[in-house]
């Protein structure tokens, strides 16, 4: 068990992790009084107390526990002062504005797509600062419209991301403002002009330079274009250009982390760095030099892709770690990985709260804690063995710890997760270092083409081993999403079963039984729960609309209209897994299909496509769904229907959804626009 005692950095980071949750999930108002309030006491220990502080028991845990409020008072209002809100003008009635490409333009599959740094807007006949991010988007054609650096003037109508339009849809305007990118917009080749280049040199132009001298060498060396990508991944973690079934495949079989450079690539450069540096071991003054190369290098890395946020920790975990091993200096793991984490939440809170920061620290904890155990477990005269079962230790270390967080917010599980880090981890060590071989030695004829034979082959090993893997029966398990609580319950059960074995005591046996029980509840009451789950949803997909009907476990095409992957994946995956929706089907005994309309249990819904039909019969339905309506005749449409509410589907353009809505608005009638609104539901009983 971890002895708190010896890891003070532990303690007081559980504190102001503790400060940075209350701040979350407290209103603003309150937040503001209750930081007051808590800075109180912290303020009247350091007045009161004597200057000098005798170390006994009594005053030793008096002490620990100020520190502790204070760095709980500290999270608290570091997380408040970061969380105000972000001043954004408007830029939809802008005249134009001016912009530096801070991206080199990269095809997709419709459009190019760059970034921009938007420096000022003519609004109202005035140019007003903005100094914010931009993603552009341009038609996708032999040659893309500008470079990086360039000074752009535009006319496009620049828009805010929208927020998420359907039920647990990804958020990507939050994803965006984390990035500090506030606008998108489309741009056509009237749009915009080139007034110019910024010619100062900063990091960022080195960083960008050293990216795009990486993907030119790489896609010279290697005729197929996706390996090109991958290995572009591997290096500077470029992920731009990666395939999205190429992704999916690595996070199938839990070899994401490969592509993403986190502590593994780091770990990789600092191992090569140190062996090659090796003859400034001799005396503490050269030991101070090659720390300082050392470290200069880690950031140089980072800087090259891009200080992501898994790069920045790993090299500062590095950081940390690098003065312990050349000077011999006393310390523990424990605290470097606290510290670590206390300076990046310190320099931004809501890391607290983003996926891969959890799943980086929860596995480096995780490893730190089990490996040193489990390494023991087996051990054999022949080297490649012991090699095989510490990578293998590793590889069970961190995922023991981090299942929770990937059922968490992923729901599926890589059941392969061993066979590919055996396999993908030294195959992207070997790419890595041939890799950096083949950058510094492009420009030596035969060298340069040997090394990019060796790289080909070494990727296209790695990219056919995935692909077998994810072939493999039961190689990831999906539909596997858990709440908030029951991965709490999960982390307590893996901590009293780790505890039971390492002290053998009772105790924990009948505590992990207790977890259980209330885990098996969780399960049986959300199992009901799906059971007697009977919703119809109006989905809102780019310009159209989609209608499915759940019930329990299925999900029901009402109107039989076809989905394409990519629309599910983007609107609808994620509402499946979170409603444990395993069958996707076209009918259903609740859904009787009557065109132009249907009826759910004792719901009906009418469909009136392009013009309100004329009948002598009004017709009496509860929901009126109006689809790519020329025009609308609210009076006709009275006379006609006996109706409660209209369904306005996003088929229609901008300005006739506005003038629509003023017409049903003027006549009293209920409504929902799908296009302002986002997706529409009801539940049946």
């Amino acid at each position: 068990m971890i002895s708190y005692s010896k890891y003070p950095f532990l303690r007081l980071l559980i504190a102001f992790i503790a400060g940075i949750v209350l701040n979350e999930f407290l209103p603003a108002t309150i937040s503001i009084y209750l930081l007051f309030l808590l800075i109180i006491p912290v303020f009247l220990f350091s007045v009161l107390a004597p200057k000098k502080i005798r170390l006994h028991h009594k005053k030793t845990v008096y002490l620990g526990l100020s520190l502790q409020l204070f760095f709980f008072v500290l999270g608290f209002g570091d997380a408040h002062f970061h969380s105000r809100k972000v001043k954004v003008v408007d830029l939809e009635n802008a005249d134009g504005v001016i912009c530096r490409i801070t991206q080199t333009p990269v095809a997709k599959t419709r459009s190019y797509k760059s970034e921009a740094y938007v420096q000022s807007a003519l609004i109202g006949g005035n140019w007003i600062d903005i100094r914010k991010k931009m993603i552009i988007y341009t038609p996708l054609s032999d040659q893309a419209f500008w470079k990086y650096d360039d000074i752009v003037f535009l006319r496009s109508n620049i828009a805010r991301p929208k927020s998420p339009a359907n039920p647990h849809q990804f958020n990507y305007k939050k994803y965006l403002e984390k990035k500090e990118i506030f606008y998108q917009t489309y741009v056509k080749q009237e749009d915009f002009r080139i007034v110019g280049e910024d010619h100062h040199f900063t990091l960022d132009d080195f960083a960008e330079a050293s990216v795009q001298y990486t993907r030119h060498v790489f896609h010279s060396m290697i005729p197929d274009e996706n390996l090109s990508s991958i290995a572009t991944a591997l290096l500077v973690g470029y992920q731009e250009e990666l395939d999205p079934e190429t992704k999916t495949s690595f996070s199938r079989v839990g070899a994401m982390h490969i592509l993403a450079v986190s502590g593994l690539h780091v770990g990789i450069i600092f191992l090569l760095l140190s062996k090659i540096l090796f003859p400034l071991d001799r005396n503490k003054y050269t030991r101070v030099l090659k720390a300082f190369i050392l470290i200069a290098f880690l950031w140089g890395y980072a800087l090259i892709a891009g200080f992501s946020p898994s790069i920045v920790r790993a090299s500062l975990m590095f950081t940390l770690l690098i003065p312990i091993i050349s000077f011999q200096v006393q310390g523990n793991a424990y605290n470097n990985i606290s510290s670590s984490a206390f300076l990046l939440l310190f320099w931004q809170p809501a890391y607290l709260f983003d996926v891969g920061f959890q799943l980086s620290y929860i596995a480096v904890f995780g490893i730190i804690y089990l490996y040193p155990y489990m390494r023991k477990w087996f051990d054999s005269k022949y080297w490649l063995l012991n090699q095989i079962w510490q990578l293998t230790a590793v590889s069970l270390a961190a995922t023991f710890f981090t299942t929770p967080i990937v059922l968490y917010y992923f729901g599926q599980f890589p059941l392969s997760f061993l066979i590919s880090n055996l396999i993908a981890v030294p195959l992207s060590t070997l790419i890595i270092y041939v890799g950096i071989a083949a950058l510094i030695f492009f420009k030596v004829p035969g060298l340069s083409m040997l090394l990019g034979k060796l790289l080909y082959g070494l990727l296209w090993v790695l990219d056919i081993s995935i692909d077998w893997i994810e072939t493999l029966p039961y190689s990831y398990l999906d539909h596997l999403l858990i709440n908030r609580w029951q991965a709490v319950l999960i982390y307590l059960l893996l901590f009293s079963t780790v505890f039971y074995f390492q002290y053998r005591k009772v105790l924990y046996v009948r505590v992990g039984l207790i977890i259980l029980c209330l885990f098996t509840i969780t399960l049986i009451y959300r199992r009901f729960e799906i059971l007697q789950h009977r919703e119809i949803y109006v989905y809102n997909l780019n310009k159209t609309s989609y209608i499915e009907y759940v019930s329990g476990h299925e999900a029901i095409n009402v109107l039989n209209k076809p989905l394409t992957d990519l629309d599910f994946g983007l609107f609808i995956r994620t509402n499946h897994q979170h409603q444990g929706i395993f069958h996707r089907v076209d009918q259903h005994e609740d859904v009787e299909l009557n065109l132009p309309g249907f009826q759910i249990r004792e719901t009906r819904f009418f469909f009136i496509e392009g013009f309100i039909p004329r009948s002598e019969n009004i017709l009496t339905t509860d929901y009126l769904v109006l689809s790519n309506l020329k025009y609308l005749d609210t009076d006709l449409l009275k006379e006609q229907f006996r109706f409660k509410k209209v369904i306005l589907l996003n088929n229609h353009p901008v300005k006739k959804i506005k003038k629509f809505k003023e017409l049903l608005a003027e006549e009293n009638i209920d409504f929902y626009s799908i296009a302002d609104e986002g997706y529409f539901s009801s539940r049946f009983r």
